[in-house]
């Protein structure tokens, strides 16, 4: 599989618009045959109640994570390609992205502690 992390930060005041705009986003994505999942989130604060560190987050009430994957490169590129792209974008601005496959390997041993 294949995903796209994206971070977004709104102005203060555009917090229900920048909803409505990654809702769309991930909408979008729903109609690629080879999606498997979308969603996004707000960071929470760490149990001290500070910003988790080394994400640049400044306010986290303004602050979008958006995850989507796809089954291969292909299908996510056709994504960027028609929500993504110059001619049109569902995506707010400014934001920042990264693509990657995933890693998975079921050959490590491990102490099961949930039994």
């Amino acid at each position: 599989m294949y995903c796209q992390l994206i971070k977004v930060t709104c102005q203060a005041g555009e917090e229900a618009d920048t909803r409505a705009a990654l809702d769309r986003y991930i909408q979008a994505a729903k109609f690629n045959p080879g999606f498997v999942h979308g969603s996004y989130f707000v960071p929470e604060p760490h149990p001290g109640g500070e910003n988790p560190g080394g994400f640049s987050i400044k306010d986290r009430e303004r602050t979008f994570f958006i995850y989507l994957s796809f089954r291969s490169p292909r299908d996510m590129l056709k994504h960027v390609e028609n929500y993504h792209g110059d001619e049109m974008s569902l995506l707010p601005s400014p934001h920042d992205y990264m693509l990657g496959s995933f890693v998975e390997n079921d050959e490590v041993d491990v102490e099961n502690r949930y039994e």
